[in-house]
């Protein structure tokens, strides 16, 4: 008994320490601002980058409403010609990221001397283009959840199917709506590609333009502060819709599944054509324009880009490993420790997501810093070289960003692990190893696969943090042809880009029907 407190305690005081490491960017972010010298001000026309960032997440999240929220529609509710294909089709423009978006079609609109793409409309349209999928894909699993005695008896009352939706299914499905629109909005406020590249002064890039290239670090510090402000409210009430969202789906899992609309002739036609332009606009025509850009580059640079693959794959391993043990330590601590404090800063790592990936690189170049100094001045020995010259900030900067990936994995995967079994366990002689082991990882492993698939997709796609804490020598695809693209030379960033495309496409590929037999394993459940 002596030996199991002890082990017991030691895997708290663990857990305690991963959890130290993952809150203290989140912190460090928040105290940036009393790091400068005191007359660091805001830098001139906040409020116009301020309303700049609004507008352009704003605007994304209402296109990008409309996009998923009919095509989730039409998938999983209706019968038309094609429908299994679009399932998978309208969820690959996850593959692309909204930089690539912005500089494909940036270039599709220069040869074609067509103006006007270039402005905040054109912007909040491929945002919401790459996007969307956020939507689709929670508005699609509601869509699965919603009972069809609910749609026969309105259909009764005299509602139309467009009655229906607008009445019963709309209604129903306005948790689940929420939590994509909000991540929507939280992509779209940490960009900073597509507002360099389209000329827009959001707050995400004058961060990262102050910080790197004017040497202001004060106004940085100062922006980032209000983003970061910005990107926690997000997350509180992503986390509160998120809560109703699962209290939602509990109390409708003795409902059979939806009710199915079969379209026919011209709305049949309609379905297919709106399905098949949301496809081609949102995946196929840039995945087409960049594969012909990189056949028509003439410098492929194999050498080049055979290490920004190894970089790129190395780091997605070593990032989405770390956020695993970490998200699993903290969810270990927080069903275990008594203490509601403990329980919510427990949660709080998660909201990295929502904070610019420039703002929270800040807060890691800023922590390794100290620490590193701290370390001098107790050892006298110099860690800077370890702390900035290596990958160990970046892939920790990594894993604490994206905990609310294998946070969810780990959380979906354990409501279907039954408090009985493990009284059966214990009855049956069997220990905690042996029961993680033959009946905890078999039920989590659909959850932790696609989670660990999406995760990887993530950090392979990631572009500010990793262009801000990126080791010397060392050069992921993102920042490769971000750097390519910058310098508008889209026939050498072509190859890089089609690389990554292709690598996150797999990734997808493998996740989504992963995703689709845990939406409906879960229903029937």
């Amino acid at each position: 008994m002596a030996g199991a407190g002890w082990s017991r305690r030691l895997g708290q005081a663990g857990a305690a320490a991963l959890l130290l490491a993952a809150l203290a960017p989140l912190l460090a972010v928040f105290v940036l601002p009393w790091l400068f010298p005191a007359d660091a001000s805001w830098p001139r026309g906040t409020p116009s980058m301020l309303a700049a960032t609004m507008l352009l997440a704003g605007g994304a999240s209402v296109l990008a409403l409309v996009w998923g929220t009919a095509a989730a529609w039409l998938v999983e509710m209706c019968s038309f010609p094609g429908r299994r294909a679009f399932g998978l089709l309208l969820f690959l423009p996850f593959a692309l990221p909204p930089y690539l978006h912005a500089y494909v079609w940036g270039d599709l609109a220069d040869a074609a001397a067509v103006g006007g793409v270039r402005g905040m409309p054109g912007a909040c349209l491929l945002m919401s283009l790459a996007l969307y999928p956020y939507v689709y894909m929670f508005a699609r699993a509601s869509f699965a959840r919603q009972s069809s005695s609910l749609q026969a008896a309105s259909r009764l009352l005299g509602c139309t199917p467009w009655g229906a939706f607008f009445k019963v299914a709309l209604p129903m499905a306005r948790p689940a709506l929420g939590i994509g629109v909000l991540l929507v909005f939280m992509e779209a406020a940490n960009d900073i590609a597509v507002a360099q590249d389209f000329g827009l002064g959001t707050l995400g890039y004058r961060v990262y333009d102050l910080w790197l290239n004017r040497g202001d670090g004060g106004g940085a510090a100062l922006l980032a502060s209000l983003l970061a402000v910005i990107g926690i409210a997000l997350f509180g009430l992503e986390y509160f819709m998120r809560r109703r969202q699962r209290q939602y789906e509990s109390s409708l899992r003795h409902f059979g599944g939806a009710s199915v609309y079969r379209l026919r002739g011209g709305r049949a036609l309609l379905a297919c054509g709106g399905c098949a332009a949301l496809a081609l606009l949102g995946f196929a025509v840039p995945a087409l324009a960049l594969a012909a850009k990189a056949l028509a580059a003439s410098a492929w640079r194999p050498e080049r880009l055979a290490a920004a693959l190894a970089d790129t794959l190395l780091l997605a391993l070593l990032a989405g490993g770390a956020s695993f043990a970490i998200g699993m330590a903290l969810l270990w601590l927080r069903r275990r420790s008594r203490l509601a404090a403990v329980r919510v800063a427990c949660i709080l790592p998660a909201g990295g997501y929502a904070l610019p990936g420039v703002v929270y690189g800040m807060g890691c170049l800023l922590l390794a810093g100290a620490l590193a100094d701290g370390l001098f001045g107790l050892t006298g020995y110099s860690a800077h070289w370890l702390l900035h010259s290596s990958v160990s900030v970046l892939v920790l900067a990594l894993a604490c960003r994206y905990l609310v990936i294998p946070g969810g994995a780990l959380e979906r995967g354990l409501d279907a692990v039954s408090p009985r079994m493990d009284q059966v366990g214990r009855c049956a002689g069997k220990s905690r190893l042996a029961m993680a082991w033959q009946v905890w990882l078999p039920l989590l492993r659909p959850s932790l696969l696609a989670g660990g698939l999406l995760l990887a997709a993530d950090i392979i796609k990631e572009l500010p943090l990793t262009l801000l804490l990126r080791p010397l020598g060392t050069d992921p695809l993102a920042p490769l042809l971000y750097q390519y693209a910058s310098d508008e030379d889209l026939g050498l960033a072509a190859p890089p880009a089609l690389l990554l495309v292709l690598l996150t496409l797999t990734l997808l590929c493998l996740a989504y029907p992963m995703l689709m037999a845990e939406s409906r394993r879960r229903f029937a459940a």
